[in-house]
């Protein structure tokens, strides 16, 4: 399951034009493969459907592991819930153009985007903001399972927490 020399916050296109800074890959990855990292962490190289904002987003990921960025209208009961990072050279967070493909991650501590005020250790859901988990379960959000946050968000909106994620999927549609 482990590949050697995968850059976790790297994002390529199909052409092999990389988003980030650093070296190339020196191997081809397949959308749906898996790594695991050395801090236990679990990755799943998908490609972006549409943009992805960056680093901490959240991201849906399809049977075909295309990655969008989960909201409320554009999330599929069963999806894979996922971690966008993306960073350049000096850790700053880097937009995904639609098509460049990379890792996304689905198991272990990540830094998580929430909404403002967003509980710790309380069900998640989705938002009509796009990349964006909250706790409040309005109607026609979706909650999310295997993903929780450990400290409740301050009161700035679009700001990431840390969270664990243990291969969260998406739900059913709160009335």
């Amino acid at each position: 399951m482990g590949t050697i020399g995968a850059i976790l916050t790297l994002w390529e296109s199909q052409t092999g034009a990389l988003s980030g800074a650093g070296p190339r890959p020196h191997r081809s990855y397949g959308l749906g493969d898996c790594y695991k990292h050395d801090d236990g962490t679990f990755w799943v190289y998908c490609q972006a459907n549409g943009a992805l904002s960056g680093d901490g987003y959240v991201v849906s990921v399809d049977e075909s592991y295309n990655a969008t960025e989960l909201t409320t209208a554009a999330s599929a009961f069963g999806d894979r819930i996922g971690i966008c990072h993306s960073q350049a050279a000096d850790g700053s967070s880097l937009a995904v153009t639609t098509g460049q493909r990379g890792w996304v991650q689905v198991y272990g501590a990540s830094s998580v985007r929430v909404a403002a005020s967003a509980a710790a250790n309380a069900q998640l859901t989705s938002t009509t903001t796009t990349g964006e988990l909250d706790d409040a379960a309005g109607t026609g959000t979706r909650n999310i399972r295997g993903l929780v946050i450990n400290t409740t968000q301050g009161g700035s909106a679009g700001l990431n927490t840390t969270g664990l994620l243990n291969w969260p999927e998406l739900q059913g549609t709160n009335a």
